[in-house]
């Protein structure tokens, strides 16, 4: 537990400063209006996708939740799968939200494989950033966050 959250404060110290990080390696980022995405060099065009297909996605759940997702996420697309589980501390773990942050870490090497989708994937994670940034201070029951 210690290290996945040594390893999000680097990550997201990273995300925030725009520089170099020498565990993780360089870092461009796309700043977008609505949303901030970070990734290695390798995945520009998928990054390019996250923000094209963002405001769509956060239309939709305000729309379907009834809620306004007011705040810029920022996206961390990891391209290495064994840094990513580190991070994650499981092996089933394709994505996840850090809500104290508006970070999202997604796992590429999952993206194309059945039956993960990045739409589907962000959209989930999206989904746990909205209800923790309405309802705040209260621990929910698995089934409730992840049923979201």
């Amino acid at each position: 537990m210690k290290q996945r959250i040594y390893l999000i404060f680097l990550f997201t110290t990273c995300l925030i400063f725009f520089t170099t990080c020498p565990y993780a390696g360089d870092f461009d980022v796309i700043e977008g209006r609505t949303v901030r995405v970070a990734f290695d060099p390798s995945l520009e065009s998928v990054a390019q996708e996250v923000a094209d297909i963002y405001p769509h996605l956060k239309a939709n759940l305000e729309q379907h939740m009834g809620w306004d997702l007011d705040l810029i996420p920022s996206v961390l697309l990891i391209k290495d799968r064994k840094l990513f589980q580190r991070m994650a501390e499981s092996p089933l773990t394709v994505a996840f939200a850090v809500p104290a942050r508006n970070l999202i870490v997604i796992d590429h090497t999952r993206m194309r494989v059945h039956p993960f989708s990045l739409e589907i994937t962000l959209k989930h994670e999206l989904c746990h950033l909205l209800l923790h940034h309405h309802i705040r201070g209260h621990v929910f029951p698995r089934w409730l966050d992840e049923g979201v």
